[in-house]
């Protein structure tokens, strides 16, 4: 129940809204009962995408530009890996897989240890840290009232 309620926030949520209306948005292609995902760019064909129709209008405009034609294959190099992570990302977080992992309970145990691990290194480490800025902070104020009490030249002597 509730993690339904939180996957309809986030799919409702400004975030959610805007990795759906992303060109390269994921659709689920249900296969022997299998959750495969797959981008959307890779049902268009190729021949639509050289021809720039799957792309936004920003886009097209920065490719026609100097910058664009010089640079643009970095832009198709970070927009394979990006799919590619999206791709690797879906299979890793998909809900089966995490219902997977949350149904041991020494995945559990493990997490809520972890959980309380980082909790006490925060509370117990944060006075250290504290007493660290203070000390570093004290010893610049001294440093600056020493170069403010000796006396300095007003300006430079005659040779």
């Amino acid at each position: 129940m509730l993690w339904r309620r939180f996957k309809r926030w986030v799919r409702n949520s400004w975030l959610g809204n805007a990795i759906a209306n992303t060109p390269i948005a994921f659709t689920t292609v249900v296969s022997a009962g299998q959750d495969v995902r797959r981008p959307l760019s890779s049902l268009r064909s190729p021949q639509v995408e050289s021809a720039g129709f799957g792309l936004p209008p920003l886009n097209r405009w920065f490719r026609k530009t100097w910058v664009g034609r010089e640079f643009g294959w970095i832009l198709d190099e970070f927009t394979l890996l990006l799919v590619f992570l999206q791709i690797e990302a879906a299979q890793t977080f998909s809900q089966r897989r995490v219902r997977r992992f949350f149904s041991r309970k020494q995945n559990i145990a493990v997490l809520v240890v972890m959980v309380l691990v980082a909790l006490a290194g925060y509370r117990y480490g944060r006075p250290h840290y504290q007493h660290y800025v203070e000390t570093q902070y004290a010893g610049q104020a001294e440093q600056f009232m020493l170069k403010a009490t000796s006396p300095a030249p007003i300006c430079a002597p005659d040779r």
